[in-house]
């Protein structure tokens, strides 16, 4: 097991963060069930744009589709940020994939190590999970009425941190340095610069270009050989090579026969040997 680290500092990380327009609250807790549910409750009560929780520990962090996320005392990182863009709701998929961009790059500046994406948002390295973003709205009269952006990252666990049956398919930066992983509070402050430019880049109508670095990062957007279940734009399963994404954040694959489908569920892509 890992030995015991500090909480996170609330004051190194302020300091790491000034001069950040996107971050307009910080609050930095001890324990919560889960920062995304900490926030949502908090922009029902009227929290600003650019709220940000972090917590030192989830007792109840949850990643794509419920699944449980595990989420320690002082070994990773647990981050929402409350936005509230402008965009149309088939639209807001693009946010998440910008806050997948800027995880990965904030990983890969603080800890030197090649952390790849896998569709839609999942941090990988060695082909293990390392970390994810979840994105949760509320909509009125079918417009966008905030966009609840969580993150989750494994910063220092060991093998022995992860539970048996995560410890063959998760891993965490310090185990990919082989080294002391990167400060919490630092890596953090990286991530929430990262999503400011990416924030800039949509709210400009720059998608292309967050799109091409979503690619960049992501091994399997081009040219991957798939198998795509049905219901994702299709009415039966098929075969076909990605294709990138397109102007709303799908990912499009091409089918033997020639014709492009646009597949928007994260659970209907899996990679197959070349």
């Amino acid at each position: 097991m890992s030995a015991a680290r500090p909480p996170l500092d609330a004051r190194k990380l302020e300091k790491q963060l000034e001069g950040l327009s996107l971050v307009s609250r910080l609050i930095v807790l001890d324990r919560v069930d889960s920062t995304n549910d900490t926030l949502r409750a908090l922009a029902r009560e009227g929290a600003c744009e650019g709220t940000v929780v972090l917590a030192d520990r989830q007792a109840a962090g949850r990643g794509r589709g419920g699944r449980t996320w595990h989420s320690p005392a002082g070994l990773g990182l647990y981050i929402s940020v409350l936005l509230r863009p402008r965009d149309s709701v088939e639209r807001l998929t693009r946010w998440t994939l910008a806050a997948a961009v800027a995880a990965c790059q904030a990983c890969r500046r603080t800890s030197g190590v090649e952390v790849e994406i896998k569709w839609p948002n999942d941090l990988l390295w060695d082909g293990r999970k390392l970390g994810g973003v979840l994105a949760e709205t509320r909509t009125t009269s079918g417009a966008p009425v905030e966009l609840v952006l969580g993150c989750g990252l494994n910063v220092a666990h060991s093998v022995s941190d992860f539970p048996d049956e995560l410890s063959c398919r998760a891993t965490s930066l310090g185990i990919a340095i082989g080294g002391p992983p990167p400060e919490r509070e630092k890596l953090a402050a990286e991530y929430l610069r990262e999503l400011a430019g990416m924030a800039r880049e949509l709210n400009s109508g720059s998608w292309h270009e967050v799109a091409r670095r979503w690619e960049r990062l992501a091994p399997g957007a081009v040219g991957q050989r798939v198998r795509v279940a049905a219901g994702s734009g299709t009415t039966e399963s098929f075969e076909g090579v990605t294709q990138g994404l397109d102007t709303v954040g799908a990912l499009r694959v091409r089918r033997e026969d020639g014709r492009v489908v646009r597949v928007r569920l994260a659970e209907s892509i899996l990679p197959l040997e070349a």
